[in-house]
């Protein structure tokens, strides 16, 4: 599986005094995260084609991101606890936002959700609108009353 995000975009959740990434590192953690993050929104969101950094929607990179920022600043301050509090919080930034899209509180913008897109199949599919032309065409079929009149 191709990496759905970039190591900017990991370093932008990280202080490059703090923690600077290499352009070598293979983020081998984004693996697991992602395929977690992916099955955390699979029934909110038809995840499957999210193979890479383009059909992945920009929301969900960040959260990606933001879980593997958080790995690497306890991977490199395991053995300094004052140091821990910033990728708890990144941790938890993460869970709360990707709470929000599974159940909905948070819309990814860029996705095209199921509903949204059967309703406007059915819209498009709308063959007969009745007017009052239809209405009355069928002499032996008539109308009680026309869409213009009044009661």
């Amino acid at each position: 599986m191709a990496a759905l995000v970039s190591i900017d975009e990991v370093q932008s959740w990280l202080s490059e005094d703090r923690l600077q990434l290499s352009f070598d590192n293979d983020l081998g953690e984004e693996v697991n995260i992602s395929l977690l993050v992916r099955a955390a929104l699979h029934t909110a969101y038809d995840t499957s084609s999210w193979v890479d950094r383009t059909t992945t929607p920009s929301l969900v990179r960040k959260v990606i991101a933001a879980r593997v920022a958080s790995v690497l600043y306890r991977k490199v301050y395991a053995d300094q606890a004052d140091e821990l509090p910033y990728a708890d919080w990144l941790n938890g930034w993460a869970d709360d936002t990707l709470e929000g899209i599974a159940n909905g509180t948070l819309r990814l913008l860029d996705v095209v959700t199921t509903v949204e897109a059967d309703a406007a199949q059915v819209a498009r599919s709308i063959a007969f609108k009745p007017n009052d032309a239809t209405a009355t065409a069928d002499v032996e079929d008539a109308t009680k009353f026309t869409i213009g009149q009044i009661f």
